[in-house]
């Protein structure tokens, strides 16, 4: 679905991803890993169409950007992230509702005509995440763990084949991320869709994420199956200190100190 062949990404004359090559095939989840400024964002905004690379090609759904009207792409390739809700955020007024219908036409508030089944469809969504009561309420009234996975029913309100969640748990307390990602499981198990989520903690994986890509200062660390990147050995040399990653469950945690970290 996504094909990205030597993409590179150069700003100020500072290389800020170097040579990616990457392939996200249909039925796949994947996640984007790695610290603080390594361009995980970057990436996303390349693939999501909102910024374009220096140099290589990508391909969305067999395509290069100028076969197709970037506000199709849009929504065929669902987002949430913190510059998205901030957005919203400065529309201190706009309801639930209105958050939710405006995926349909993938703008920020709501300047379209809304039809019957177009709200239908957004007040199923709504109930779904138990919030059909609060349609009507202001977005910017809610917590941050309400506010993402209302996003996130907006992202999915055209059934895109793709939905891109850039560190959806930033913020969030033990309860709220669980509850995230519980409701990002269901999406793959009901809606049949492709995920990519970005994180720098290994203990947002969970099992439906079967690949991940590690980026270390805009390179391509590591890429292949989840066991197999997520490992002591790697992370410790990702995050330049001794950890210990613990798998339990198919969930991965970190410890700090390595072999000498307490058990």
């Amino acid at each position: 679905m996504i094909l990205l062949k030597s993409v590179y990404f150069v700003r100020s004359k500072k290389v800020l991803l170097h040579n990616i090559n990457w392939e996200i095939k249909e039925g796949e989840n994947w996640i984007l890993f790695g610290k603080n400024g390594s361009g995980k964002t970057l990436l996303l905004s390349l693939i999501t169409g909102y910024l374009y690379p220096s140099r290589g090609e990508i391909f969305r759904f067999g395509k290069l950007p100028y076969e197709y009207d970037l506000r199709e792409l849009r929504r065929t390739i669902g987002y949430v992230g913190t510059p998205l809700r901030n957005m919203f955020d400065s529309f201190s007024s706009i309801s639930i509702i209105d958050v939710v219908l405006s995926g349909y036409f993938a703008t920020i508030g709501l300047y379209s005509t809304v039809t019957k089944e177009m709200n239908k469809t957004a007040l199923a969504s709504i109930d779904r995440i138990g919030m059909l009561k609060r349609a009507n309420e202001a977005f910017g009234y809610l917590s941050d763990g309400e506010k993402q996975k209302l996003l996130i029913m907006r992202a999915i309100i055209n059934r895109p084949k793709i939905l891109v969640l850039d560190e959806p748990a930033m913020g969030l307390d033990i309860p709220s991320r669980e509850n995230l990602l519980s409701l990002i499981r269901d999406l793959t198990n009901e809606e049949r869709i492709s995920i990519i989520y970005t994180t720098h903690q290994t203990e947002e994986v969970i099992d439906i994420f079967d690949k991940i890509l590690i980026l270390d200062s805009g390179r391509v660390f590591f890429k292949g199956r989840v066991e197999d990147g997520l490992t002591s050995e790697n992370i410790s040399k990702l995050f330049e200190r001794e950890v210990k990653i613990i798998s339990h469950n198919k969930r991965y945690f970190t410890l700090i100190g390595g072999d000498n970290a307490r058990k």
